[in-house]
C-alpha cells in the first residue's frame, strides 16, 4: 500500500489565480443551478392556483417568459379569484415550504392591504413572476461573486488544490 499526502487550502489560502480558478469553475458547472431548480418549484405550484400556465420562465431574461392566460374574461373579479384563494397564500413560505413563495406571492399579498393596486389577474401574476425574477436575479448575481462563491467554500467545508482544483 502507498500513501499519499497532498495540502489543501481553503479558498481563503489561495492564490488570486487559483481564486479566480474556483470562480470560473463554479460558474462554468453551473453550481448554482439549485437557485432555478427551487424557484420552478415555487412557479408550478403558484400556477395551480390561477387560470393561467406558462410555457417559459426565464429567471435571468424575464422578457422571455411566455405566461399563457386561458379563459380570463370568463373568470370571476379580481377580488373574489384573490379571496377564493386567501387561506393558501397567507403564512410564510405557504407554496413549497422555500422562501421564493414569499417572492412570487408578495404583489398578492400587497393587494389584500390596497385593493387598488391591480385591476385584472393577468396584470397580477405578471407582477408576480416578475418578483420572482427579480428575487432570482439578485440571488443568482449575489452566489456568482468572489464574496458569495467564497462564502459557499466555507459553509461546505470545500478545499482546493494550490492550483485551485476541488478536493474530493
Amino acid at each position: 500500500m502507498k500513501t499519499i499526502e497532498i495540502q489543501v487550502y481553503s479558498f481563503n489560502e489561495l492564490s488570486e489565480k487559483a481564486q479566480e480558478k474556483v470562480i470560473n469553475s463554479f460558474i462554468e458547472d453551473n453550481c448554482f443551478e439549485y437557485i432555478f431548480e427551487d424557484a420552478s418549484e415555487t412557479v408550478d405550484k403558484f400556477f395551480e392556483l390561477f387560470p393561467a400556465t406558462y410555457k417559459n420562465i426565464d429567471f435571468l431574461e424575464p422578457y422571455r417568459n411566455d405566461i399563457r392566460f386561458y379563459n380570463i374574461f370568463e373568470q370571476k373579479e379580481l377580488g373574489d379569484q384573490l379571496n377564493s384563494i386567501k387561506s393558501l397564500v397567507i403564512g410564510d413560505c405557504p407554496l413549497t415550504g422555500m422562501c421564493y413563495d414569499m417572492d412570487i406571492l408578495e404583489p398578492i399579498l400587497e393587494y389584500y392591504k390596497d385593493s387598488t393596486k391591480y385591476t385584472n389577474l393577468e396584470d397580477l401574476i405578471n407582477a408576480c413572476v416578475n418578483n420572482l425574477c427579480k428575487s432570482v436575479q439578485n440571488e443568482y448575481e449575489a452566489c456568482i461573486t468572489k464574496e458569495g462563491i467564497q462564502e459557499t467554500c466555507e459553509a461546505n467545508d470545500y478545499y482546493f488544490t494550490s492550483e485551485g482544483k476541488l478536493h474530493s
